[in-house]
């Protein structure tokens, strides 16, 4: 899977395929994927303790 990152986003494909792999790496989900106005977005953890999210849908940019 190919992922474009800039300062603070990475960028997949499907969001389906960037869930699965990153709990596939060890990452567990806190919360989602859940369904938002904007789109769908789960909030993750990683073994290092860092906390993201995942998001796909409408952005400003």
């Amino acid at each position: 899977m190919r992922c474009h990152t800039d300062s603070s986003t990475s960028r997949f494909p499907h969001y389906e395929e960037a869930v699965a792999r990153v709990q596939e790496l060890g990452d567990e989900a806190l919360t989602g994927p859940f369904d938002v106005p904007a789109g769908r977005i789960s909030v993750e953890h990683d073994p290092q303790e860092a906390v993201f999210a995942l998001f796909e849908g409408q952005t400003d940019d």
